[in-house]
């Protein structure tokens, strides 16, 4: 499991002009995990972090938080 930074998060969303249910499609991911990763800084699995970043087209790293934070 990682954690996602929901600032960072939100911030790429906010940038590409999609919305929640956008991504949720794009991604194949429930609408209610992506709106739950946008509101709090949330664990997800490998496998769906890997779905946003290739529906997203960015690194992992843009989205996942430091442990030093």
């Amino acid at each position: 499991m990682v954690l996602i930074d929901s600032n960072a998060f939100r911030n790429i969303l906010i940038d590409r002009q999609l919305n929640v249910k956008d991504l949720a499609d794009m991604a194949t991911i429930p609408t209610a995990t992506i709106s739950h990763i946008a509101k709090f800084d949330k664990k997800v699995t490998f496998k769906t972090i890997g779905k946003i970043c290739k529906a997203l087209k960015i690194d992992p790293d843009t989205i996942i938080k430091s442990e030093k934070e």
